[in-house]
């Protein structure tokens, strides 16, 4: 894969074999959490706190080190594996860039969320049904796009300066795009609505 992420063949329980190589069930399950406990956090961390510093706070105190955590024992127990040599990893063979970009895309998705939420009319009650296309096209998107250096610099070179550089550049890209995007939406008040939202309905 771009990311040169496997699932070994030592987990018993697969969900789906996708051009020979396989996603396990865990994997599935686990992108749920993965996904939506920082967008939510996010969205509701901006409804109290409608500011930029509490939005890097949530992203460098709480999602970083979230994303950092959660890949902690699939990868230790070899079910998740990131081979090759990749640059700027840990003793656990955990790229630090990873926890910088995953974070970045579901915190910036979740404060783009918000903005949408309150800053427009375009989530408004029945229409919040619309976050389930939403939130995967926004998380995919800014995902791909901080990781174009790092994915391109794995892929095309063994050059440890020019994949360092690479890795460098998407933690950088990271960073910009919760800026830009804080920068957006953090004078967006919170608006009063009685409305049942998605959001709404799945805290309960």
């Amino acid at each position: 894969m771009l990311g040169h992420i496997e699932w070994p063949d030592n987990i018993d329980v697969w969900f789906v074999d996708l051009s020979q190589r396989k996603f396990s069930l865990f994997v599935v399950f686990s992108y749920f959490f993965y996904v939506g406990i920082p967008a939510l956090v996010t969205i509701r961390v901006l409804e109290r706190h409608p500011n930029a510093r509490r939005g890097w706070a949530s992203y460098l105190l709480l999602a970083v080190p979230f994303y950092t955590i959660f890949e902690i024992p699939p990868v230790t127990l070899d079910w998740l594996r990131y081979y090759g040599d990749p640059p700027l990893q840990s003793p656990i063979t955990l790229p630090a860039t990873w926890s910088f970009g995953n974070s970045a895309a579901v915190v910036a998705s979740g404060a783009m969320v918000y903005g949408l939420m309150h800053g427009t009319t375009v989530l408004k009650g029945r229409r919040s049904a619309l976050l389930v296309v939403l939130m995967p096209m926004l998380v995919g998107g800014i995902h791909l796009a901080v990781f174009v250096p790092y994915f391109t610099a794995i892929n095309s070179t063994d050059n440890r300066a020019v994949q360092n550089a690479g890795a460098v550049l998407t933690i950088a890209l990271s960073l910009f795009a919760i800026w830009l995007v804080y920068e957006i939406v953090s004078g967006i008040r919170p608006r009063e609505s009685h409305e049942p939202t998605l959001v709404s309905t799945v805290e309960g």
